[in-house]
């Protein structure tokens, strides 16, 4: 029997958060798991998403600019009408999917404003007959207000909710909780993967004639930096 992931990815000003979560979906699909890439941001011409994936385009939201004010692909505010159509949408893709696990960029570190899609998603998983595995995909730094009581409640959210938190990331180089002081209250949950990138692509340096010496074996965009039994796939058994 394959397995199967769906990935929830909301992407607001740039799309970061999406290439990165489209590398570890890609990667996903190469291993032979059934992934569904459910998209929240504007859609984007030539994605490149393994054949084998299935992309469901939320309806659009963005951020206007810098401050962040979430407004719909025609530049108008959400409403109520707007965020069930997105929830309908998203539960839909749930449902259709019948996922073994759920990964969801960035939450409950970041994406609160999506509490009213999420929400609803999490309590599905749990609800279910076969409960999915409840993954959260975060990058190495978060940025959050410096606020404990929001700090704690992340906490108790992880704590009460999420299965892992794979930290995208190298703890040498930036440990989680140089960004999130709480994270030793986690640290059970948390799974450093390395660095996610492609393994072909190269940058130009001044004065080089080939390309940058790819990194240490195993660090090429999967998830190696964690010890075998701590991986995404041994956590299903």
């Amino acid at each position: 029997m394959s397995r199967s992931v769906l990935f929830h990815v909301q992407y607001l000003l740039g799309i970061g958060h999406l290439q990165r979560s489209l590398r570890i979906a890609n990667a996903l699909a190469r291993k032979g798991i059934e992934v569904t890439l459910v998209c929240g941001g504007p859609p984007v011409a030539e994605l490149m998403a393994d054949p084998s994936i299935r992309v469901v385009q939320l309806p659009p939201v963005r951020a206007r600019d810098a401050r962040f004010e979430l407004i719909d692909d025609a530049g108008r505010p959400l409403d109520d009408r707007f965020r069930a159509s997105r929830r309908a949408d998203l539960l839909a893709a749930f449902d259709a999917a019948q996922p073994d696990a759920v990964i969801i960029e960035g939450f409950p570190f970041a994406r609160r404003a999506f509490r009213f899609e999420l929400d609803p998603l999490i309590e599905a998983v749990h609800a279910a007959a076969s409960r999915p595995r409840l993954i959260c995909s975060v990058r190495d730094i978060v940025v959050m207000r410096d606020d404990p009581a929001r700090h704690r409640e992340t906490v108790e959210r992880v704590r009460r909710e999420f299965d892992a938190v794979l930290v995208h990331g190298d703890p040498r180089l930036i440990p989680f909780d140089a960004s999130f002081p709480m994270a030793s209250q986690i640290a059970d949950r948390l799974i450093y993967t390395g660095y996610v990138w492609e393994a072909h692509l190269t940058l130009p340096v001044a004065g080089a004639t080939g390309p940058l010496p790819l990194p240490p074996k195993g660090r090429r965009g999967q998830f190696a930096a964690a010890p075998p039994d701590h991986s995404l796939s041994s956590s299903w058994g």
